[in-house]
């Protein structure tokens, strides 16, 4: 199911709630100013959101000493992994032992409070 609207008439609030409701799942991408800002959805939880700069994709915040150390990460670039498209990178690291639950956490917090908290302040 698509829905394209004007964050004006239904707020970000009201949308993460109707999507909590009802426990979908998928992305909701929303078009700011500065960019593209994507909010990942498992069963109506928020599994990540991601703001438009790509210092903040998975990918590079695990090239990041100061939020994935190495004795946590293993492997932790999509080249040196195929990753299937169909699947969160960062839940096929993990299953594949490539990074720790913790790890993996925060940098999940970390991607939130750039992403989620920077699209509530717009």
């Amino acid at each position: 199911m698509a829905m394209v609207g004007d964050l004006q008439e239904f707020s970000l609030c009201d949308l993460l709630h109707l999507i909590e409701r009802g426990r979908k799942t998928g992305q909701l991408s929303i078009w700011a100013p500065n960019g593209i800002y994507r909010i990942w959805f498992y069963q109506g939880r928020v599994v990540t959101a991601i703001p438009p700069q790509p210092e903040h994709s998975l990918e590079n915040l695990l090239a990041d000493p100061r939020l994935a150390c190495e004795q946590e990460v293993a492997a932790s670039t999509r080249s040196a992994c195929p990753h299937p498209l169909n699947e969160p990178l960062g839940r096929y690291l993990q299953r594949q032992g490539l990074i720790t639950p913790a790890a993996l956490a925060k940098l999940f917090r970390h991607q939130l409070q750039t992403g989620l908290y920077s699209l509530f302040a717009l």
